[in-house]
């Protein structure tokens, strides 16, 4: 870390908390970004291009705000949530030849990625 003028390190967390308020579902339960960015592109871009933003399994859903980030409206299990990333990466390979990472360890057995 560096040492620096306090007002401008506040302009600059005020700045990036209004950017993440914007830009992120912030009101749903998440697990924050699910995909890691591929080299030269950006994970919610693509989710966004291949139609899956608002798309739903059970009670889990791609965020209408940000596509890379799935949320829970209320009821989603473990299992809606894990086949939502299957289904985005399903379809980032067939459509686009894209292997899509995920960002979050998921931590079960039977998952296959």
């Amino acid at each position: 870390m560096e040492k620096g003028d306090k007002a401008q390190i506040f302009k600059k967390m005020s700045g990036n908390l209004e950017y993440r308020k914007e830009m992120q579902p912030l009101k749903w339960p998440s697990f924050g970004s699910v995909f890691k960015n591929p080299p030269g592109n950006h994970a919610g871009k693509i989710i966004d291009d291949l139609g899956l933003k608002g798309h739903k399994i059970g009670g889990a859903q791609v965020s209408l705000k940000h596509a890379n980030f799935i949320i829970n409206n209320g009821d989603a299990t473990s299992k809606d949530v894990l086949d939502l990333i299957n289904l985005i990466k399903k379809e980032a390979k067939d459509k686009l030849n894209i292997n899509f990472e995920t960002e979050v360890e998921i931590f079960k057995e039977e998952y296959e990625s």
